[in-house]
């Protein structure tokens, strides 16, 4: 039964179009927030390495920062905004 329905799974979906956009679309948005983090731990760990203080400070408070950065590039968007402005106003 197990088998079966995984193969009707993937009959199902190996020749749809919009099922292989919606993949690569999930795929670029898990690749920009590995690079989005990924990018000031790396020069973080170079100026460590260097020894450069502030500038690994600087990388620090980027790295405390990235959930902020994260929500406004991926999540914050006008219907999100609205949303939120509705709720604040309902209070």
């Amino acid at each position: 039964m197990k088998v079966k329905n995984s193969l009707l799974y993937f009959s199902d979906h190996n020749n749809s179009k919009t099922n292989l956009r919606s993949r690569m679309h999930t795929y670029q948005i898990i690749m920009r927030i590995f690079f989005i983090m990924d990018v000031p731990w790396g020069v973080r760990l170079i100026f460590v390495y260097l020894g450069w203080a502030t500038l690994e400070r600087i990388c620090r408070y980027i790295d405390y920062s990235l959930g902020i950065i994260i929500f406004v590039l991926f999540i914050l968007k006008r219907s999100t905004i609205r949303f939120l402005m509705e709720s604040i106003r309902n209070r």
